[in-house]
């Protein structure tokens, strides 16, 4: 529980959700103390707290002071906060960590040395602790969320990042029969001990890469001071474990509410820029957390990123052995270490490699090579829980569970409770679950957005259960509407509704937001980056609708132009448009940023469209690095847009090393030792030759004669087949880079005159 300073006044509202009685406190305090950080207001104001016991305030509020402040710092600055924060990008909390030049302290950024200042509401002020013990330089980061409005009872608290403070879940959703009831093994620790591994706090993170644990605070991550992947993946195995296994369901709840919080906060880190660079044991352990919350919430965008095989390092590391594999040139100066290539009679076997998604030349047929005894006991509690639970689809992975099972085999299993529950339950016969509440209703269609009104069905596949439901949002207790069919929705409606049957407890409560309102907006092409002005076309899929739009980047009105004719966009520009059609909401607005001519790389993939190219052609291009040491990509591909570095079939690379390598097939390479620079103008032309698969690249550098640094490569493995381009794409993990002058600018040439051909 928070702590308040002084109040006014205290109102109780008590609420039911599912079978528990929630109550929530409403207080008008002058300060809110959480985990050893206060807020102080100018004014009272009222506050409260989340389902975990994280406060919020109703807004706006004046912050007077904050403690720990800055002030109080013994060396450099210490103890900053931010509001609105957004992650792998320069920071304001601590001055000692420097994870990149780009990740590095601001003190622009910290709003603490400029008290006293205003929140907005759906602000959040994220504060923090530090400490001075490296290698993390941070004890607690906590999170005061302004709201406009009192919270729903049992609220999970909205992200930590970026500006979205909708409160979308709550723990009335949560599906407690997704948890299993296996009796506890010998070794299954007491419930203090799992309880002290999940404290309620925010997960909170800042940079992908094993640098950026200098801003992972302890009380936070709960993993000791080493703040690595390891521990963090050994420690939600457990806690994943214990969970299902025959505890009270009184003692599971706050657990398993802290534990979804988790997972709806490294949802919403990866959502506003966050990421895992697999990198050893660093990242590792964080996708448990996102599928406990996805399975258990029902909720098809958590499901989504849960089964993103491209985000965690949990899935990128493991990997089933192909015949591409076979013979393949994998790095024979693996320091320390004895390195081998794969054989035939590796293909089908689920295997692990260190950086295998992105950099597979690091991949090691020995069993005995770095970081697989280090990532695979802390590995084998989170995979176990996923799959003794049923989660193996949300997951999305099979080689995830493979390679669980050839760990087993061949190293055991990471920790005594671990070993005991793999026993009793993925190798011994597991008794069935055990569920004593009636399953929770499927509503059809879910939520979503509709132009005409809507027939919905509810459905329980619980024999003989009574189905409730209620249409303004309240939670449906005896003796609301009783379903009987379906139900007519013309107006945007909130349907809830619950299962009961005799011997049971009630379901947990099922949701649906029907929205009808005119189509969204769809731009053509779509919104993104290009080499040439584009003419673009609004359509709707509401019959008899009016489209209205801005090109100013304000948002528009129901006096805005309306769009009759292609836009002509010569130059980067911003369009905004809704749709609006009378007796029906108008639709959400949308927003199309349009990028002619310069393309800047990020953690975010932006895609170039070009004509198409079935026969041979070459692309040209300048590029500037950031930094010396940065990891950054350009690609050709055949689809648009762009989302995985497979989607690529040749691609040029600014690697960590600080040097330009170019892939071929399954691994990076270069036929010389090209370094870069920042500032410098990098020309590139890659030239493909679509029919044989293989395609040559030059650079120059600030004008000088062009180099050959790749000929005849081959396209990467995952595109060893394409036979259409339609578009450049770029990302970067580390730094960034700037792209211009891009385009199709010849068929294949021959080489030109000056051309050097350098270590053939």
């Amino acid at each position: 529980m928070f702590y308040l300073s002084t109040y006014r006044y205290k109102v109780l509202i008590i609420g039911i959700s599912g079978m528990i009685a929630q109550a929530t406190e409403l207080y008008a305090a002058s300060s809110v103390s959480y985990k050893g950080i206060t807020w102080n207001f100018s004014l009272d104001r009222a506050t409260g707290s989340f389902a975990n016991g994280e406060p919020w305030v109703i807004g706006p509020v004046t912050i007077t002071g904050i403690s720990p402040n800055p002030t109080q710092s013994v060396d450099g600055v210490q103890h900053g906060s931010m509001i609105n924060p957004i992650p792998n990008a320069a920071q304001g909390f601590d001055s000692h960590p420097s994870i990149t030049p780009s990740i590095s302290y601001q003190p622009s950024l910290n709003v603490a040395l400029s008290i006293p200042f205003t929140l907005k509401v759906n602000d959040v002020l994220v504060s923090a602790n530090s400490q001075w013990v490296y290698p993390t330089y941070l004890k607690t980061v906590c999170a005061l969320t302004v709201l406009g409005s009192t919270p729903p009872s049992g609220s999970f608290r909205p992200s930590i990042f970026g500006t979205d403070r909708t409160v979308k879940w709550n723990a009335s959703q949560l599906n407690w029969g997704v948890l299993q009831n296996f009796p506890p093994v010998p070794s299954t620790p007491s419930k203090v001990t799992i309880q002290s591994q999940v404290p309620a706090l925010p997960w909170f993170e800042w940079a992908g890469i094993w640098s950026g644990n200098s801003l992972q605070p302890v009380d936070n991550t709960a993993d000791g001071d080493k703040q690595y992947g390891r521990e963090t993946a050994m420690k939600f195995g457990q806690v994943g474990l214990w969970l299902n296994t025959s505890q009270p369901l009184a003692d599971k709840q706050p657990i398993a509410i802290q534990l979804v919080q988790n997972g709806l906060d490294i949802f919403a880190y990866v959502q506003n820029g966050g990421g895992y660079y697999h990198d050893g044991g660093h990242k590792c352990g964080r996708k448990l957390p996102l599928v406990m919350a996805a399975l258990m919430l029902n909720d098809q965008a958590l499901k989504a990123m849960a089964g993103n095989t491209d985000i965690f390092q949990e899935d990128t590391q493991t990997f089933f052995v192909t015949q591409a594999d076979v013979g393949r040139v994998v790095n024979m100066n693996y320091p320390g270490y004895v390195t081998a290539t794969y054989i035939q009679q590796d293909v089908g076997i689920a295997e692990w490699g260190v950086r295998h998604r992105w950099e597979p030349f690091w991949d090691n047929r020995t069993w005995n090579t770095g970081y697989r005894s280090v990532v695979g006991p802390g590995m084998m509690g989170p995979w176990l829980a996923a799959y003794i639970m049923g989660a193996s689809l949300v997951w999305n992975h099979p080689p995830a569970f493979g390679y669980m099972e050839r760990y087993h085999s061949i190293a055991g299993d990471g920790t005594t409770f671990t070993a005991e529950m793999y026993a009793a339950y993925k190798q011994g016969a597991a008794p069935p679950p055990i569920s004593n509440a009636a399953v929770l209703p499927t509503i059809t269609p879910s939520s979503g957005s509709f132009d005409t009104p809507q027939s919905v069905s509810i459905a329980t596949t619980t024999p003989s259960a009574t189905i409730r439901y209620t249409l303004n949002g309240s939670v449906p207790v005896s003796p609301d509407q009783v379903y009987n069919g379906p139900i007519s929705v013309a107006t945007t409606t909130t349907i809830k509704a619950v299962a009961s049957a005799t011997g049971l407890t009630s379901s947990a409560v099922a949701q649906a937001e029907i929205v009808i309102a005119a189509g969204t907006p769809a731009f053509t092409p779509p919104p993104g980056a290009f080499s040439t002005p584009q003419s673009v076309t609004i359509s709707s899929s509401t019959v008899g609708s009016t489209i209205r739009f801005t090109l100013d980047g304000t948002d528009p009105t129901s006096t805005s132009s309306i769009f009759a004719a292609p836009i002509s966009v010569p130059t980067t520009t911003t369009i905004k448009s809704f749709t609006q059609k009378a007796g029906i909401l108008s639709s959400p607005t949308v927003t199309g940023n349009y990028l002619i001519g310069a393309v800047v790389g990020s953690t975010i993939w932006n895609s170039v469209i070009f004509p198409q190219k079935t026969i041979p052609f070459t692309y040209g291009f300048d590029m500037v690095a950031s930094g010396n040491n940065i990891d950054a990509v350009v690609g050709l591909g055949g689809v648009s847009p762009i989302t995985a570095y497979s989607d690529l079939a040749c691609i040029v690379r600014f690697n960590s090393s600080g040097r330009i390598d170019v892939r071929n097939g399954g691994a990076y390479a270069s036929a010389i030792d090209y370094p870069y620079s920042p500032g410098v103008i990098y020309s590139f032309k890659i030239s493909v030759d679509v029919a044989t698969k293989t395609y040559g690249v030059t650079v120059s550098a600030n004008g000088a004669l062009p180099v050959a640094i790749a000929q005849n490569f081959q396209f990467r493995t995952e595109q060893a087949t394409l036979a259409t381009f339609n578009s450049m794409s770029l990302i970067a993990t580390t730094g960034s880079q700037t792209v211009t002058n891009h385009g199709v600018i010849e068929i294949r040439p021959t080489a030109p005159k000056g051309l050097r051909v350098i270590g053939q």
